[in-house]
């Protein structure tokens, strides 16, 4: 049997058949949004079909950016070879750009990101750091009831450039320190 394969090795017919799947997953995302909601929080860019469904419908867009699409060669992606950079690319990069242009605020989690969000799609970005008291109001540390008792958890996809060795030292810090502290 015979069948045309791109350079990735998938076949157009199995390319096709990912790309209808990802639509179909967008449209029952979009589904499961109450029609209550006025706020829709998006995290990074998988989802970007479900992001102008609720853009159309008049929800507002919070688009949380901690690493940027592939297409702009920043952050994580910045190891890739600029040979890579074609006209698909750059079809993505000024669909980005149009689609920041629409969102009604963009978040990063820490400050190197709003820079590259600044660069690559035009737009401002809030920092809103992971788990402090910088935002003003917030009160994080108020809320806990026991402070002779500190219990972390971290969540995330575990890549050695994510720093997860800190809050490691951290907790190791602390237990020196005689301070009753776990991590999960």
């Amino acid at each position: 049997k015979f069948e045309v394969r791109n350079n990735g090795g998938h076949s157009i017919k199995e390319r096709i058949t990912r790309k209808l799947q990802r639509i179909r997953e967008d449209f029952w995302l979009y589904k499961l949004i109450s029609s209550k909601s006025t706020v829709v929080n998006f995290h990074d860019n998988g989802m970007s079909l479900c992001m102008w469904m609720c853009i159309i419908s008049g929800k507002k867009i919070i688009w949380q950016i901690n690493d940027l699409p592939g297409v702009f060669f920043e952050g994580v992606s910045k190891s890739q070879k600029r040979e890579n950079d074609n006209y698909k690319c750059k079809f993505y990069r000024w669909y980005y750009r149009f689609l920041a242009k629409h969102v009604d605020c963009i978040t990063v989690n820490v400050s190197k990101n709003k820079e590259r969000v600044i660069k690559c799609l035009g737009r401002n970005a809030s920092v809103l750091y992971c788990g402090t008291d910088i935002i003003e109001g917030a009160k994080l540390h108020a809320k806990i009831n026991n402070m002779d008792e500190i219990h972390l958890v971290s969540t995330g996809v575990f890549f050695p450039y994510r720093n997860y060795e800190t809050i490691v030292d951290v907790v190791h810090e602390l237990v020196l320190r005689n301070v009753n502290c776990t991590l999960d």
